[in-house]
């Protein structure tokens, strides 16, 4: 993957997570468990996504 494709699958991820915290954030989402459930894994899934991204991009600007 390119340099240019990593970033911007970089933002995508960060927009996923910005989401998932929105959906988190709503009282609705609490008061009923199995959509609570949904949107952790949904929030956790996203957020390993923008490390495992990051890692990658960190690991090609130290050059290794």
């Amino acid at each position: 993957m390119s340099q240019e494709k990593l970033e911007k699958e970089i933002e995508k991820a960060h927009v996923r997570l910005k989401k998932a915290d929105a959906e988190l954030a709503r009282d609705e989402v609490y008061r009923d468990a199995e959509r609570c459930r949904e949107a952790l894994a949904t929030r956790d899934e996203a957020a390993a996504e923008c490390n495992r991204l990051e890692a990658e991009w960190l690991r090609r600007a130290d050059g290794t």
